[in-house]
């Protein structure tokens, strides 16, 4: 669930929102479409609490998004708009640098590196349970 009501950001003369309210209720699907400078990326980091509106307020899952704590992030999905992998890391070293990122339990012995240098790997079992579903 999503709540947010009379949100305002500007970057130096430029409003990028304007008095947005909105509601999302949860279990739903949404999308955002909008021309280039429209506000929907400010939005989301707005959500993510990435940026800080200078009025108004974002409700993410009943908590202010200025104060999601770590366990509620660990119940966002949220891809940047950014896709690009790094390109100085193997697929086995960027699985290694997400991990952290996913407090839940996983099997550490689910991914197994058959060459850590190189980072090349592959998956025991068919996917680890600690990996977002949407890499699957």
């Amino acid at each position: 669930m999503i709540e947010i009501t009379g949100l305002w950001k500007r970057f130096g003369r430029f409003d990028a929102i304007q008095g947005l309210s909105l509601g999302i209720p949860g279990g739903s699907a949404f999308a955002l479409i909008g021309a280039n400078r429209a506000g929907k990326t400010t939005m989301i980091k707005t959500l993510m609490n990435l940026i800080q509106p200078d009025r108004g307020s974002a409700i993410v899952m009943g908590t202010d998004s200025r104060q999601l704590s770590a366990a509620d992030y660990a119940k966002i999905g949220y891809v940047s708009e950014n896709q690009e992998l790094p390109e100085r890391l193997m697929a086995g070293q960027f699985l290694a640098y997400l991990r952290p990122f996913y407090t839940r339990q996983h099997d550490p012995g689910s991914l197994a590196a058959a060459d850590p240098a190189e980072g090349v790997c592959c998956f025991k079992n068919p996917w680890p349970t600690w990996l977002p579903a949407f890499v699957k």
